[in-house]
């Protein structure tokens, strides 16, 4: 037979702050809004964010850690760099 877990009744934020908390194996690691750069918004059609999201989706799974914004900021460098080229 299992045994019950503790009871939790009449700790209040102690549950959450107390001394029998244990840091948690892995911790996300928080990227301050700085290092990516400025926001902005852009309305696109609906065909270009799912070619986005496919292309996304297939490097993913060579790199994990490849977030979406990069790939834009990629793709716009590429685009425009060939622009002032050919311009």
């Amino acid at each position: 037979m299992t045994t019950k877990r503790p009871t939790i009744k009449g700790r209040g934020a102690e549950i959450f702050l107390g001394k029998e908390a244990s840091t948690p194996e892995k911790q996300h690691t928080v990227i301050p809004a700085e290092q990516y750069g400025d926001k902005a918004t852009f309305y696109l059609p609906a065909d270009l964010l799912e070619r986005l999201d496919t292309v996304w989706m297939n490097l993913r799974k060579s790199n994990r850690r490849l977030r979406k914004s990069h790939l834009v900021k990629n793709l716009i460098e590429k685009g425009l760099k060939e622009y002032e080229t050919n311009a």
